[in-house]
This record gives structure tokens, C-alpha cells and sequence, in this order.
């Protein structure tokens, strides 16, 4: 079921959407005050990049930087749906990798912009296979962790998942 669920992911996906300081324990590491509202931002589907497929990184970014994700899979199409049915909505759950140019980031937030260029790049959102619902008990309560191997030094990132605003649907 989840070999068909990401398979219908990355052939009907009709977009991404992401929640900006979406986690308390992040923006408190970062220095952010949390925000009133959700920041909420769109990334292409040609950033899809299917489980064990290769990040390519267009030349000249070097300034990047990755965050680990809970991705939530939408089950059917929705639209306005009240928050109290908003679960019925989904249908899984998949590790993404959040990658972000940095000095495009840096640029258009000066400029006021969005941050599409940053972070909606080809290859830049890496997904694990689709968990089906019923696996993942409390999506509130998980521990993300990545492990990332450059020039053999290795970097361990935990995100305990604690949701500041549920999903947007």
C-alpha cells in the first residue's frame, strides 16, 4: 500500500506545501519569535525527489542548508475543510528533506520576496516512502532525525516533532 500511495504522490501531487517555523524547538534554536500566523510557502513538484534518488546542486549555490520534515501525505483532494475532519484528509506520512539555497534566501527575504528560487530548486525536496495513517499512532509526537555524510564527517540533526499549527488543508 505505501509503494502505491508514493507512487500516486509523485504522479498526481498537484503541489507542496510548506509551514515556515512550523516547529517550536526550531524557531527557539534559531533565535525566532514564534510567529502569530503560519507562514506558509509553495514548492514546485519538480523538487520532488523520489527515495534514494540523487540531490543535484545547480551550480553556483553553495550556501545550502537541509531541515528534516515530517511530510504530510494528503489522501484525496481537499479544500476549506474544517479543522475537526482535517485528519480524515490524510493519508500518510513520509520523511522529507527541506533544502534551502541560503544566499538566495538571504537575498530575497532583504528584498521582501518569497523564497521560491531557495527552496523550491529541482531535487530539493527528497521523500522517504509514504507511511500509511494507521502506522504513525501521534504525528505530534515523533522524533526526526537525520544523519548527513560530507567529506566523511558526520552531522546529526534532531527535530523532535511538536507542531505549532496543524496541517493546512
Amino acid at each position: 500500500m505505501a509503494t502505491s500511495m508514493i507512487q500516486r504522490l509523485f504522479k498526481q501531487g498537484t503541489k507542496i506545501v510548506g509551514v515556515g517555523l512550523n516547529y517550536a524547538s526550531h524557531a527557539k534554536e534559531l533565535g525566532n519569535a514564534l510567529p502569530k500566523d503560519p507562514i506558509v510557502f509553495l514548492k514546485p513538484t519538480s523538487s520532488y525527489l523520489e527515495n534514494g534518488g540523487t540531490i543535484e546542486i545547480p551550480h553556483p549555490l553553495d550556501s545550502l542548508h537541509h531541515e528534516v520534515e515530517l511530510a504530510v501525505v494528503i489522501g484525496h483532494k481537499a479544500r476549506d475543510v474544517p479543522e475537526r475532519l482535517a485528519m480524515d484528509y490524510i493519508g500518510g506520512y513520509a520523511l522529507a528533506l527541506d533544502m534551502t539555497a541560503r544566499e538566495l534566501q538571504v537575498s530575497a527575504m532583504a528584498s521582501g520576496l518569497p523564497c521560491t528560487l531557495a527552496k523550491g530548486q529541482d531535487t530539493f525536496t527528497p521523500i522517504s516512502s509514504v507511511l500509511p495513517k494507521a502506522m504513525v499512532v501521534d504525528p505530534n509526537n515523533l522524533e526526526l532525525w537525520l544523519k548527513v555524510w560530507l567529506l566523511m564527517l558526520c552531522r546529526r540533526m534532531k527535530l523532535h516533532c511538536s507542531l505549532l499549527e496543524s496541517p493546512p488543508l
